[in-house]
């Protein structure tokens, strides 16, 4: 068998190259499947950094909760494809069908595009972190900010002697 880019040449009969067949099918649905979630890391990594460019008033932060939320949703179903494609691997118990599917994927590019993935899940990961950081330091000012009002309505009270 020969794998290339765009097509493979396998020389053996219909039945025995059913499962050699069907593991290029898994590779390559991989393969769309990894592209697929590059293209959507890109344009929500391209939407959170337009929000977080946007300059807004005082609760403009908390607006970036919903963005943290969409962004950690979508990192929490990569991380799940991802198990479940390792764990698919495993099951792979016949040593021949383990290179072939091994080879297959690196010569389609499935790790390339896993590599892109699982960089641009770091980078959302981090994004996430810090726009849960700004949203946590503008609650904590608004907090701060209301005691720091009450405190004034009480001194008001108190030097007004209606307390």
């Amino acid at each position: 068998m020969v794998v290339g880019w765009i097509a493979a040449f396998l020389c053996d009969t219909p039945e025995g190259a059913t499962p050699t067949v069907q593991l290029l099918v898994y590779a390559n649905m991989q393969l769309l499947e990894f592209r697929y979630y590059d293209t959507v890391l890109s344009r929500v990594l391209e939407r959170v950094y337009s929000s977080l460019d946007k300059r807004g008033g005082l609760f403009a932060r908390w607006r970036l909760a919903r963005e943290t939320q969409n962004l950690n949703k979508i990192r929490l179903d990569l991380r799940e494809l991802t198990e479940r494609i390792d764990n698919s691997i495993k099951f792979l118990s016949d040593m021949f069908s383990a290179r072939l599917y091994r080879m297959a994927a690196g010569k389609i590019g499935v790790d390339d595009y896993r590599r892109l993935v699982e960089g641009k899940l770091h980078t959302a990961g981090d994004l996430y972190t810090f726009m849960m950081d700004q949203f946590h330091a503008s609650r904590g000012f608004v907090l701060e900010l209301l005691v720091v009002v009450i405190l004034v309505i009480e001194l008001a009270f108190l030097f007004r002697g209606k307390v």
